[in-house]
């Protein structure tokens, strides 16, 4: 079997189907992100699929009796990496950095999920795993004592890439609030606000900036193509709606 298909040498898909990946960038050598203001942990959301979420939250919060002490309830921010639906995890380096400053300049609750990759699981997959993981977190809120000082009244869906494409459709979706007849619970959220960093909107006709890019730049016209023909059904366009909102 010889490589047909690679994006950045993380996904490589062979001639017989075969799709090989490699393990996410070290963090680099000698640095160190994790300045202790904010705690850490991992949960599975979607036993089915194996899909997990990273929660991180300040310490000083954490060790705090929140229930006397803090009159106030933080925001939650859910937050959906970037890959161009075919890699990337909570746990990759960028993205876990990214979870602690979020969780420490903004002081809030974040929540980074992962949902299942392409091109083994081609859209809407992605798009179902990220309604799935709004529909969880309502419950989670009720009974995990990490969300005790959370508002489910300020919820934030943010996402990066692919991850902000993700959020356009829970946007579509869910509007500004999960209601309760949603939910396994009979609670519901309220979706304070959406944060689409760089979404990746496409159409068959392309755009000034896609015609001017060279094809020497980390994310050209060719290697865009490449994403869309792993991530999106065999034969899709790209005025399809998932992929072009307008």
């Amino acid at each position: 079997p010889y490589v047909v298909e690679d994006c950045l040498g993380v996904v490589q898909v062979l001639s017989d189907g075969t799709v090989v990946r490699t393990k996410p960038p070290p963090y680099p050598a000698g640095a160190d992100y994790d300045d202790g203001r904010v705690e850490w942990k991992d949960l599975v959301f979607d036993a089915g699929y194996n899909l997990g979420v990273r929660i991180y939250r300040s310490r000083r919060r954490g060790d705090a009796d929140e229930s006397s002490t803090w009159t106030s309830k933080l925001p939650l921010v859910v937050y959906f990496h970037g890959g161009g639906f075919c890699f990337g995890s909570y746990s990759w380096p960028k993205n876990h950095v990214g979870g602690l400053r979020l969780a420490a300049e903004l002081e809030a609750v974040v929540l980074s999920f992962d949902y299942r990759l392409a091109p083994e699981h081609r859209l809407p997959a992605a798009i179902e795993d990220a309604a799935a993981a709004l529909r969880w977190l309502p419950g989670f809120m009720l009974s995990d004592p990490w969300l005790a000082g959370a508002s489910s009244r300020q919820v934030f869906v943010c996402g990066q890439s692919s991850g902000a494409t993700l959020a356009h459709h829970l946007l579509l979706r869910f509007g500004t609030a999960l209601p309760e007849s949603e939910t396994t619970t009979g609670h519901g959220i309220k979706i304070a606000g959406y944060i689409l960093l760089m979404p990746p909107f496409l159409s068959e006709q392309p755009t000034q900036s896609e015609l001017e890019t060279p094809d020497t730049a980390l994310l050209s016209r060719k290697m865009s193509d490449k994403y869309f023909r792993l991530a999106f059904a065999i034969g899709a366009s790209k005025d399809g709606p998932l992929s072009n909102p307008f």
